[in-house]
């Protein structure tokens, strides 16, 4: 059959042979390009997944937690909010209820799903909404960490039926669905409790939560604190494929690594191990993005930042991206209003309207004339009439120092 072979010269059968491998690996390229095209992966139920994290277990609570902790991953698997966060879209959308808005933007309206119940079996209702945030986020004895980032003020919570609440706001908050991202805690478990002791009740030896998975033990280990999570099949959504989640907790990032091999994913690689666990070939790194920031707030009762444009100034001469850059963060933020494009964001890093921010403001380089620098490479020290370095700590208002060639402000 190939006897065409034969006849061909040594440099005709390698292309031959050349021509084949190129058709042989495109051929297949198609085809498993054609079934991802056309295939549906479809999960299935059951299986046991083992997770290992360095960290510490603290109080499971969704009121309690630090947020980005291994506890707050818990306590998100455990309890459920009004409202989830969507990491495909990156918006707000409904969990426990469905919500509308009013037209003013200042009434929204939740209605519980059919169905949600406690993982004890009580039904979810509008007593436990507002048990969690009047009862005991507005209690003046709650001390939860769920205060740094959930203001309250000006919010108003009632009842309108069973499995209705409304919260009636003071005035439009565009950030206001970030509210109710929070879990909701159980009424009938934690009435009668005085808020200041809820986080050591025994209600958190085991708690009870309305969310996709229920805690079922938490189990001290030589080397790690195992929480073992069963699936919750009474679920209000579709439940969970995977039946078990185990997560183990270490104290050391050593001896999380020593025991790599049991673990089927690893909560948050540091970077000085990061290679070596990808070297082992059993992992994937998959990066994401949390839904958080990092802020530097302004005390702006310090009488030297009361004004304005001090204030103006210090966000002008800040390179936000430069420092995102040194710690590996591509996106930095001027606003929290995230629907502003950047573009036109106010506080552009520039040297030189920093530099007339102070100079407006009263602070003026010594010796130079305002935003005037003849030689841009050239810095400054003032000197005091001792002849010693000085620091300028009020607006010295256009007053003549004497100067140095140390640096005192780099401008553009």
């Amino acid at each position: 059959m190939f006897t065409w072979f034969k006849i061909l010269t040594k440099v005709e059968k390698i292309l031959v042979l050349f021509f084949v491998l190129v058709v042989l690996v495109t051929g297949a390229r198609i085809l498993d390009q054609f079934y991802d095209d056309y295939s549906v992966l479809n999960p299935v139920d059951g299986g046991l997944y083992v997770e290992g994290a360095v960290g510490k277990l603290e109080v499971i609570d969704p009121l309690y937690v630090q947020q980005g902790s291994v506890t707050h991953d818990i306590s998100q698997l455990i309890f459920s909010g009004l409202t989830q966060y969507s990491p495909n879209t990156g918006e707000i959308i409904p969990d426990l209820a469905t919500f509308s808005v009013s037209d003013n933007k200042r009434e929204y309206t939740f209605v519980l799903k059919e169905g949600a119940t406690w993982h004890d079996g009580i039904p979810v209702t509008s007593d436990d909404v507002i048990f969690t945030y009047n009862t005991v986020l507005g209690d003046p004895g709650f001390n939860g960490l769920a205060l740094n980032y959930l203001d309250m003020t000006g919010i108003r919570v009632i009842k309108v039926d069973d499995r209705t609440v409304q919260f009636l706001l003071e005035v439009p908050d565009s950030f206001f669905l970030a509210k109710t991202l929070i879990g909701l805690l159980p009424e009938h478990l934690l009435v009668g409790v005085p808020v200041p002791e809820i986080p050591t009740s025994n209600f958190h030896e085991l708690p009870i939560g309305s969310g996709p998975f229920r805690l079922s033990s938490i189990v001290p280990k030589g080397n790690y604190i195992e929480v073992n999570l069963e699936q919750n099949l009474n679920f209000y959504d579709p439940p969970p494929h995977i039946t078990t989640l185990q997560i183990r907790i270490y104290q050391e990032l050593d001896r999380l690594m020593s025991d790599q091999r049991s673990l089927d994913g690893i909560r948050t690689i540091p970077e000085e191990a990061r290679q070596t666990i990808l070297d082992s070939k059993r992992f994937n790194l998959i990066h994401y993005q949390l839904p958080q920031y990092v802020a530097v707030f302004i005390n702006t009762e310090s009488p030297k930042l009361k004004n304005e444009l001090i204030r103006l100034a210090l966000q002008l001469a800040t390179d936000k991206a430069a420092l995102g850059e040194s710690i590996g963060e591509s996106e930095s933020l001027d606003t929290p209003l995230l629907e502003i494009d950047p573009s036109n964001w106010v506080f552009q890093h520039s040297f030189t309207k920093a530099n007339g921010g102070l100079v407006d403001a009263g602070w003026t380089l010594p010796n130079k004339e305002a935003l005037g620098i003849p030689d841009p490479t050239e810095t400054f020290t003032v000197v005091d009439e001792s002849g010693e370095a000085a620091i300028i700590t009020a607006p010295n208002s256009g007053k003549d120092f004497r100067t140095t060639d140390e640096k005192l402000c780099l401008p553009e």
